[in-house]
């Protein structure tokens, strides 16, 4: 398995790239890709967002990446440490409210992984090209194991709330359109 940078080192050192080679845009990114993949860095396209970074295509796509980060990080603040996930069950609103963020931010990452999302910033041609990056982030990211964390929303030694299983369906719907 290949070592993998962030997003803001490759856009980073894109422009230091730029500027100290006078380089094109396209100059700039080729010389970047190169400069990673002899560094053993390779497969940049599957989770790098390569196009310029003060281009417009460039900032549109890196926008709707973090329009999609939103998702993940809501969800990923709803998990402890410990990978539990649990929902207020002493104050049945504030449960409530907790189901219904975790539920609105799968619902947003399931609209991004199908393709489905409303946003002009997306190119592709197909909803499966529109949805590759997405899936392609989510997998290399560990945003698969703060779903698997959802899984055990559910005590075993409990009967499930509707809040719970609200969630846990909402949960599996998503894992299997990501998963298939």
């Amino acid at each position: 398995m290949s070592a993998k940078i962030s997003q803001e080192t490759f856009d980073e050192t894109l422009l230091e790239n730029q500027e100290l080679f006078e380089l094109s845009e396209q100059g700039a990114i080729d010389e970047t890709i190169s400069q990673f993949k002899q560094q053993g860095i390779d497969n940049l396209e599957a989770y790098i967002i390569i196009s310029h970074p003060e281009s417009e295509t460039g900032i549109q796509e890196r926008q709707t990446r973090k329009n999609f980060e939103v998702h993940l990080n809501a969800l990923d603040a709803c998990v402890a440490e410990d990978g539990t996930v649990g929902l207020d069950e002493n104050d049945a609103a504030l449960g409530s409210k907790q189901a219904e963020k975790i539920v609105n931010a799968l619902e947003g990452i399931l609209d991004y992984c199908n393709g489905t999302v409303q946003d002009e910033n997306i190119i592709g041609e197909t909803i499966y090209d529109k949805a590759m990056p997405f899936l392609t982030l989510f997998h290399s990211s560990s945003s698969l194991y703060t779903l698997m964390s959802f899984l055990g929303i559910v005590p075993l030694e409990s009967e499930p709330t509707e809040d719970q299983m609200m969630v846990l369906n909402k949960v599996t719907t998503v894992m299997t359109a990501i998963l298939s």
